[in-house]
């Protein structure tokens, strides 16, 4: 059974993969941390293309996956449409939920919280005129709390992440925002968290269930839902994190991978 594939600057999209296997517990999946390139968001938009080019041909080298999830805001927006000329296995991208968000606001002041490259892409930009053009848009960059995110996804600092919750609520507070966009999917690892500090103050908006039917339906028209549907969990299929390059300690990425029921499989 081909695998589905999941690919993000860093350990970002796991929770995207977690939100496909409630539909399909079973399903081989490998994930790719591309932590040779992290991050994403403060490099230019050729060097992110040519990093996407170099990541899907080493998975395409080594498995024959049925789609591969583009689990990364800036990836999706800079790469896809280079990503889809250039290899044939079906994509599925990940962009900010700016037209949920804009439907949502009572006050039309609504923010979105991403990389530097999000913030300043085109993309973005366009997505906002074509949704949001009533309303008024806070673009906030959190590359710190992204690095932060990737190197502590346990917490174990908490100061820390609270000192940056705090400089996010306050630059939307001071727009009157009342509905934010998780832009980057790092910050779902953190989404209790935004929760609570967030609380009574903004609806949070991120793309996860649209991504994960847009996964379905692609799964669905390929003819593999029934075959997915059907494995057995004696069947033993793969479900994998990789990395991208050598690190000292892989300790880190064995603990996340355990916590979303991964094995550690070293360099894809």
């Amino acid at each position: 059974m081909q695998e589905i594939a999941f690919v993000d600057s860093g350990i970002g999209g796991l929770p995207y993969l977690s939100a496909l296997r409630e539909k399909l517990p079973q399903a081989p999946i490998i994930y790719v941390a591309d932590n040779k390139n992290f991050p994403y968001g403060s490099k230019d938009e050729t060097q992110i293309r040519k990093g996407m080019l170099e990541l899907v041909a080493s998975i395409l080298k080594r498995y024959n996956p049925s789609l591969l999830v583009v689990a990364c805001n800036t990836a999706s927006v800079v790469a896809l449409e280079t990503l889809r000329s250039n290899f044939s296995v079906p994509f599925v991208g990940i962009v900010p939920a700016v037209k949920p968000a804009a439907i949502a606001s009572k006050t039309r002041s609504i923010g979105v919280l991403a990389t530097e490259r999000t913030i300043k892409g085109d993309y973005l930009e366009a997505l906002i005129t074509k949704y949001a053009n009533d309303c008024r848009v806070t673009k906030v960059a959190a590359s710190e709390l992204i690095s932060l995110i990737e190197k502590d996804p346990f917490i174990e600092d908490p100061l820390a992440f609270k000192r940056l919750f705090e400089e996010a609520r306050v630059s939307f507070e001071r727009q009157s925002v009342d509905t934010v966009v998780l832009g980057c999917t790092h910050f779902l690892h953190v989404a209790k968290e935004f929760e609570q500090y967030f609380a009574n103050r903004f609806t949070i908006m991120d793309s996860r269930d649209g991504v994960v039917n847009q996964t379905l339906r692609i799964i669905e028209s390929l003819g593999l839902m029934q075959g997915y549907e059907s494995i057995l969990e004696s069947d033993h299929t793969a479900k994998q994190l990789f990395l991208s390059k050598e690190v000292v300690n892989s300790s880190l990425y064995q603990r996340v991978a355990s916590r979303y029921g991964l094995s550690f499989g070293g360099i894809i």
